[in-house]
């Protein structure tokens, strides 16, 4: 009884396994590219617009913004996000949630 229990979980564990796997490799390299609606100004943030190219020669661009040390800190997103950090569409969304009397 107790094989029949182990090799039904394991079928089960490698189905979600097989299924998880399947759903992320179909999304990931057939992600788009969001577009930016916001930027941090939009939050009463100075920043600086900043782009170079990295090593490997993929063009990156990006926001700076300067703290109280000369310390900096890179933070990137996943895909589909953007350096806004949301999809595009729930980015009018949330800011309009936060300042509903600008909507």
């Amino acid at each position: 009884m107790l094989i029949y229990i182990v090799s039904a979980l394991a079928a089960l564990f490698a189905a979600v396994f097989l299924t998880v796997s399947f759903v992320f490799s179909s999304l990931i390299p057939h992600s788009h590219r969001q577009p930016i609606v916001r930027s941090p100004g939009d939050y009463g943030l100075d920043f600086e617009r900043v782009a170079f190219k990295s090593a490997d020669g993929v063009n990156l661009k990006g926001w700076f913004i300067a703290g109280e040390t000369e310390k900096t800190v890179i933070i990137t997103h996943p895909s589909p996000f953007n350096r806004h950090g949301f999809l595009a569409e729930n980015q009018v969304r949330l800011s309009c949630s936060r300042r509903m009397w600008t909507c």
